[in-house]
């Protein structure tokens, strides 16, 4: 019997998808990669489902490498096949399964999006600490194995600080719960039990070591207040060292983001945008209280650092009503329609920002390539720097421009003493290198986790 049979035994034959025309809409993601169709799209209902998917791939007569994937909106190739093989589409696996307010946390299967479960949790009196800018599409599942970043982890932490288990279907199709929730009667409040953190294994793992097929993530309550405030300064110093000082102050922020000023004035001409921001920097703050006044109270203390660092205060509409009232869809739509983009993402010790902007620009001139600079501050302890190449599909040729300008601001950022979030699978050895004893132990852990090697066999540095 052919492996289409098996599979449509399994999950029924709907859901199978081998036919070119269905399997072109998963053949690519946001990225650059340029798209490759999958052998088949399975879309599995239960975990029962998957562990037989598994188990079947597994076995010697039917192995193929298996991409997973749930709305693949990110920008790195993570959900796009490089050999074919069988992508996993868990976007039918979309339930809330509890939600535990003596716990405070929640469970859902991975296919679930922000927004569905945002909706569910606003009625309670909920939110999760880590929220992504595309949370209409994204799901669950994807951003906690791809280790996303997001809304409120200045306060809160990263997607994997939200964390408190996952249950996790192992290559040989065994169910792994991790946290508290191995124990059977136990809720799934806490990820720290005896022994590593085996959560961690698989947050931003890119699904090569698993399926996550369940995540427990913690509960907070809907903040009281909320306050705005976007400044302007003539130059990256002046900016990022205010932001170094509001790093080192004792603020409640929810988003804080650095931009070139020239985008914004162009884009929404009926604000007022003040003599700096035409051609300097545009320093957007939310910032949350526990009561109006203390939401206030720290907006005016970051007013004041501001205005030492030569800043000029544009007050609250940018902020309050473009930026936070379309939150959740802002960076989409703004970008989209200035074409398709790539983007480079890196954590870099504040006070380097500069350094780092202004070799972004060198080497986009080098490649004659529009590049957007724009960081945000994700923690106390650093900013979250992100560029993105903008460029056009009009001709193949673009493609390897873009990745070659792309490896160049890599190789030089890791010069810098920045730290990629990311390492797209496709990037040179003159880089990868660079984290050589870090890789082979990755390549060591997956081996003995798949040791057929059936997971995204060449996501993860060619993992």
């Amino acid at each position: 019997m052919e492996i289409q049979s098996f599979l449509e035994e399994i999950v029924g034959e709907q859901y199978v998808l081998a036919e070119d025309f269905e399997k072109i809409v998963y053949s690519r993601d946001a990225s650059i990669e340029p798209p490759i169709l999958p052998d088949y799209v399975v879309r599995p209902k239960t975990i029962e489902e998957i562990q037989k998917i598994v188990k079947l791939i597994n076995s010697a007569s039917h192995r193929h490498p298996i991409h997973i994937r749930c709305s693949s909106t990110a920008y790195w190739g993570g959900g796009v096949p490089t050999k074919g093989g069988i992508i996993l589409d868990l976007s039918r696996m979309n339930k809330i399964i509890e939600i535990n307010e003596d716990t405070q946390c929640v469970t859902v299967e991975p296919g679930i999006t922000f927004g569905e479960l945002f909706a569910a949790l606003e009625q309670k009196g909920y939110r999760i600490g880590e929220r992504p800018e595309s949370a209409y599409s994204a799901c669950v599942g994807g951003h906690v194995a791809s280790m996303g970043a997001g809304l409120g982890q200045y306060i809160f932490g990263n997607q994997g600080d939200q964390v408190t288990g996952l249950n996790v279907v192992l290559p040989d199709g065994t169910l792994l719960t991790t946290g508290s929730g191995a124990l059977e009667n136990t809720p799934k409040f806490t990820k720290w039990i005896f022994g590593p953190d085996l959560s961690g294994l698989f947050i931003g793992s890119e699904g090569v070591l698993g399926v996550i097929v369940e995540v427990t993530l913690k509960l907070y309550p809907l903040p009281r207040a909320m306050t705005f405030a976007t400044f302007a300064f003539e130059n990256i110093e002046d900016a990022i060292e205010a932001v170094y000082q509001i790093q080192r102050g004792p603020f409640s922020i929810q988003y804080l983001s650095c931009f070139e000023g020239a985008s914004f004035v162009k884009t929404y001409p009926q604000l007022d945008w003040g003599s700096k921001a035409k051609h300097g920097i545009v320093l957007t703050i939310v910032i949350e209280g526990r009561s109006k006044e203390d939401a206030a109270i720290q907006k005016e203390e970051i007013t004041q650092e501001a205005f030492r660092h030569r800043g000029e205060d544009l007050g609250e509409a940018f902020a309050r009503d473009i930026f936070w009232k379309n939150r959740y869809n802002w960076a989409v739509t703004r970008t989209l329609r200035k074409g398709l983009r790539t983007i480079i993402l890196f954590r870099v010790p504040t006070k380097k920002i500069p350094l780092f902007w202004e070799e972004t620009r060198t080497i986009g001139d080098q490649f004659d390539l529009k590049i957007g600079r724009s960081c945000q501050a994700r923690s106390r302890h650093f900013i979250s720097y992100h560029p993105s190449i903008r460029y056009s599909e009009k001709t193949p040729e673009i493609w390897e421009k873009v990745k070659e300008c792309k490896n160049a601001l890599y190789l030089r950022f890791i010069e810098l003493g920045g730290m990629p979030c990311r390492l797209p699978g496709q990037l040179p050895e003159s880089i990868t290198h660079k984290f050589k004893h870090y890789l082979l132990f990755l390549r060591r852990l997956k081996t003995c986790i798949d040791p057929n090697n059936i997971f995204s066999s060449s996501k993860i540095v060619g993992l």
